[in-house]
């Protein structure tokens, strides 16, 4: 049974999406400053506690993207990736870890994940602690050390040689490591000296001879007393100041390293992700040391795989640079000078095809927030065009290469595989189709404006919205759309909601048209760009289809509210 502590924090990972990383190299992040280290604040506890981070499989996706080819050694010893071993049965240790089975051959990252989550402990933790203890995350050629003190439990300071002794191998120091930081916060342990809310002294260095002093600081969470517990020093200006190297003779590297390892891999250690807020603040996203107010609260949702909403202090939240406002549109970085750009949507990013469209959605792309690639990786890419199934390819003869389309129910598209994941598929999924099921497609190409989101909606009730001008303008009928210059096109994957921040246009309809109000559910005319509505009396008295265009088209009364209503007798005005 997990701790009874801990019960916040399973309830926020159970219902909360959790961040989806390790999908790629993660890129570092060259633009972190120790300036920004907080030695009070090195990792909240709604972070460290959060064993719902990683899936086994985003652990192992992980790993590969740290050592994406393992080499041989003289040791024989497989890198951490590949790595396998039958695990013990652990009975339940109160105040530490849940009862774990035994298992036949696990991976690196299932045990990772069961012990992360029998210890209540983030697997994101876990794996910081292997790199800045040994270096075994990275390590293409592990030594055997390396996997008897992997997390460095039972190392002291003042007896080294017994490391990797006592407690040796990856699944006993990970098991011991993780039920230790879980220990420490339990107030039935001895470890109560260091409590959040009260000022401490930890010294810069271990050897006491050296007289470097100590750096006096408020605490501030429960895991950032569980670090200096295991390893306890605190760097000083001169680590910090060379976050990737060494500082001078007083220098202490182990709580530095573990904060710039997880800021370089996970993002923010503070607050579960990139979305932070203080107790009095509102919610802030934060990317490449700036923080971007989300212009609409219920962005934090759309936002959901970027990790849950975390607390942090005022004074850190302050730290960071004021951004512009984000809104639903992000880019990345750019290439050669130019930007991908994207629509935020229920947790997935959608293609915007150029910065015209994005005006069209009521968008600036001066104002877009301008992701990393962790970020955006975090993020999957939804398809663009919901009647497009996928991806088929040729079955080439040697030594011609495959051709690769996109493909709906009667055409087929062709793709540039490198560009495929920006449409929102992928070529690795690709299905191999014979000539005669693949001629038996007539092939069209899409324009690079038409690879974006589509403009038109259609909705559940039947009824179509396009977004134009900045503007939710509902189409009355194909009548209509055509007469006003429409272009057909496949319906957008998003929903009306996306667009709660866009007005209500005057409604795409024919004047003189007579149509039935969904909502009212009874008829009126666009005449003379007004809206009437016909009361029953009057449409008993009228045979209105001699006077009018009658459709099967309706109109709701959201999409009518931009134009005038009356309910003067229509006659008069004939």
């Amino acid at each position: 049974m997990i701790p009874n502590r801990l019960t916040k924090y399973l309830v926020a990972a159970l219902t909360l999406l959790m961040t989806s990383l390790g999908l790629t190299a993660i890129t570092p992040a060259s633009a972190l400053d120790g300036n920004k280290f907080d030695p009070g604040l090195i990792i909240s506890d709604s972070v460290f506690f959060d064993f719902g981070t990683m899936t086994v499989e985003e652990i192992q996706r992980f790993l590969e993207s740290q050592v994406p080819v393992c080499k041989s050694g003289p040791t024989g010893m497989p890198c951490l990736r590949n790595f396998k071993a039958d695990t013990p049965e652990k009975l339940a240790d109160p105040g530490k870890c849940a009862y774990m089975p035994a298992q036949k051959q696990a991976t690196g990252a299932e045990i990772i994940y069961n012990i992360s989550r029998a210890c209540g402990i983030n697997p994101r933790v876990l794996l910081v602690t292997l790199q800045k203890e040994q270096g075994l995350v990275q390590a293409s050629i592990p030594s055997p050390y390396m996997y008897k003190a992997a997390m460095g439990y039972g190392c002291p300071d003042s007896d080294p040689g017994i490391c990797g002794k006592v407690w040796s191998g990856l699944f006993n120091q990970l098991y011991k490591a993780a039920g230790q930081f879980q220990w420490y916060g339990d107030p039935n342990g001895s470890f109560t000296y260091l409590r959040p809310g009260r000022t401490v002294s930890i010294s810069y260095h271990p050897n006491a001879a050296r007289k470097c002093g100590k750096n006096t600081f408020v605490l501030k969470s429960q895991a950032t007393a569980n670090l200096y517990y295991y390893t306890p020093f605190t760097p000083n200006a001169a680590a910090l100041n060379n976050l990737r190297g060494t500082g001078d003779g007083c220098s202490a590297y182990g709580n530095r390293n573990f904060w710039r390892f997880y800021w370089d891999w996970f993002g923010s250690p503070i607050g579960g992700g990139f979305l932070l807020r203080s107790s009095t603040s509102d919610t802030y996203f934060i990317s490449d040391d700036t923080k971007y107010p989300l212009s609409d609260p219920t962005l934090a949702a759309e936002l959901a795989p970027l990790g849950p909403v975390g607390e942090i202090s005022q004074e850190y939240l302050d730290s960071f640079p004021t951004g512009t406002p984000m809104t639903r549109l992000i880019k990345t970085a750019p290439v050669s000078g130019i930007s991908t750009y994207y629509f935020v949507s229920a947790g997935k990013k959608y293609l915007v095809a150029n910065c015209d469209q994005a005006v069209n959605f009521g968008l600036d792309c001066n104002n877009a927030t301008q992701l990393t690639q962790v970020q955006l990786d975090a993020l999957p890419t939804g398809a663009f065009r919901p009647d497009i199934t996928g991806i088929v390819m040729s079955i080439p003869i040697a030594p011609a290469k495959p051709s690769y389309f996109m493909v709906n129910a009667s055409k087929k598209f062709p793709v540039d595989c490198a560009k495929a994941s920006t449409y929102g598929f992928s070529c690795s999924n690709a299905i191999a189709l014979d000539d005669v099921k693949l001629s038996a497609l007539p092939t069209s190409r899409l324009a690079a404006a038409a690879l974006g989101i589509s403009p038109i909606m259609n909705l559940s009730n039947g009824s179509r919205v396009l977004i134009q001008g900045g503007q939710k303008r509902e189409i009355l009928d194909d009548a209509s759309a055509s007469a006003a210059g429409v272009i057909s096109s496949a319906p957008s994957p998003l929903t009306l909601k996306d667009f709660s921040y866009l007005p209500w246009g005057p409604p795409i309809a024919l004047d003189g048209s007579l149509f039935v109000n969904r909502d009212l559910k009874r008829e009126g005319i666009i005449f003379n760009a007004k809206y009437y509505d016909i009361g029953p009396a009057t449409r008993a008295e009228i045979d209105f289809t001699k006077l009018f265009r009658q459709t099967t088209g309706t109109l709701g009364t959201d999409g009518l509210s931009a134009i005038p209503r009356t309910f003067a007798d229509l006659v008069t005005e004939l």
